[in-house]
């Protein structure tokens, strides 16, 4: 038997020092008993160490008990050097993962600035013509420049999107000051901002507040726009034309729930698992009839677990969808702030 042998094998092997291969340096084996043991400890990668023993200052010689209590030093060493090797190896992993990260916000932003620029003038041409600043313009030219400054609007969005997320992830849109809100005047300022989507498919929205809405919130004005507005801009976007959203406001105890229904198209379940992640699109067709990049609803959850509260979705094929926006009234945003500054 060679050092080499039982190496290969991964097993502890019995040598007499007339057995013991070149590899062990004479000033080793003057230490050690005229029987010893080899114990290689290795992982995935190969050989981490090798341990000799003996029992030279015992009067009892290495038996088959001996070998089984190395096996299980050598069994235990090699889990925990592994172990060790994997948790090194995770954060490396998690190191680059969150380089990646930097980079791909820092891409998004940088890109999207750069977008808008041109986006914004080209929109602003247009519209110029339009608006017969130029000189006059045709019917057949006022429809297609109509038609330019939609899609530009459209692409404006995306571009929005891609900023808003970048921000996110970069902490920006998440560090918020706390404040009183008026939940109900936040809501229909964003019913105001998808106004075109809205009247293009003669949506009618419809706010429901017979129950009682609060007249302040504990919350930030910004962000719980931009929640607002993903949520019925989605449902808009997904309703059938001529249909009908339906917006809700009831309280549970110190919390307030508002619901956002749609009659439209709706979600398979394998689809509603996946809605929250980032670009994801129940249609992923590139020919889909619903434009759009997939980011609203991260979006959306992301501001609402910052504030606090919490993001619901029930959804049917062919039946519609249903959103449970879930915020923390005055008193229990007050505790989660001290748990938040403790």
């Amino acid at each position: 038997e060679s050092i080499c042998g039982c190496m290969a094998r991964q097993e502890v092997v019995f040598l007499t020092k007339s057995e013991a291969p070149d590899a062990i340096p004479a000033e080793v084996l003057d230490l050690l008993d005229d029987s010893f043991a080899v114990v290689p400890i290795c992982t995935r990668k190969g050989v981490r160490a090798v341990v000799l023993a003996d029992r030279k200052f015992h009067a009892q010689s290495l038996d088959r008990m001996s070998r089984r209590m190395l096996d299980w030093f050598r069994t235990q060493s090699a889990l925990a050097q592994e172990n060790a090797e994997l948790f090194s190896s995770l954060n490396d992993a998690l190191s680059a993962m969150q380089d990646f990260d930097r980079m791909k916000s820092n891409f998004l932003s940088i890109t999207s600035h750069e977008l808008r620029t041109p986006l914004t003038a080209m929109m602003g041409f247009c519209e110029l013509v339009l608006n017969g600043q130029l000189g006059p313009v045709t019917d057949r030219q006022s429809e297609m420049l109509r038609r330019a400054v939609q899609r530009g609007g459209l692409l404006n969005d995306m571009i929005n999107d891609l900023l808003e997320i970048a921000d996110v992830e970069a902490g920006g849109l998440i560090d918020f000051d706390i404040e009183d809100v008026d939940p109900l005047t936040v809501m229909m300022n964003a019913i105001s901002k998808i106004e075109t989507r809205r009247s293009r498919k003669n949506i009618t929205i419809i706010p429901h507040v017979e129950t009682g809405v609060p007249e302040m919130l504990r919350s930030n004005e910004n962000a719980l726009g931009r929640i607002f507005f993903h949520v019925l801009d989605n449902a808009v976007k997904f309703s059938n034309p001529e249909g009908t959203v339906d917006v809700r406001f009831f309280t549970e105890g110190e919390r307030l729930n508002i619901q956002v229904e749609d009659q439209g198209i709706g979600m398979a379940p394998e689809s509603l698992e996946r809605i929250f992640d980032s670009f994801f699109q129940a249609d992923q067709r590139l020919t889909r009839r619903h434009e759009g990049i997939g980011l609203g609803l991260t979006i959306t959850r992301r501001l609402i677990e910052a504030l606090g509260g919490t993001i619901a979705i029930r959804s049917q094929l062919g039946k519609g969808t249903t959103v449970t926006l879930t915020l923390p009234g005055r008193a229990a945003f007050k505790a989660l702030s001290t748990v938040t500054t403790t």
